[in-house]
């Protein structure tokens, strides 16, 4: 149980420890049970706190993915809706900052 700690698969480690348990009922082994049972529970309750990190940085990843889209999002449907064929284009083959520099200096695009 202590060294299922410090590896990386705890929750292999927690399926071997039900398949354990399983096994001492069907032998009628109670101490052998209630030690398999106490590794499932550790082991599933390791994995759990390893997966939390990980699953809370993929939600602050999608957030952050989602507040950068929709910008350009507003921007496409603009151009669309405006008729810009030019700021279209760069905007779906990923010339955003592009676009995004021209438009903060009051410029049009194709003037240099």
């Amino acid at each position: 149980m202590v060294a299922s700690a410090f590896t990386k698969a705890p929750m292999e480690n927690a399926i071997n420890g039900m398949a354990g348990a399983i096994n001492s009922i069907k032998e009628g082994n109670e101490k052998g049970y209630e030690r398999a049972y106490d590794a499932f529970k550790t082991n599933v309750k390791l994995a759990d706190q390893r997966l939390r990190p990980s699953t809370s940085f993929i939600v602050m990843h999608c957030r952050w993915a989602a507040l950068i889209r929709l910008p350009r999002r507003k921007m496409r449907n603009a151009a669309t809706r405006f008729g810009d064929s030019q700021m279209l284009m760069l905007a779906e083959h990923g010339m955003i900052k592009e676009v995004m520099s021209c438009r903060r200096r009051g410029r049009s695009l194709t003037s240099r």
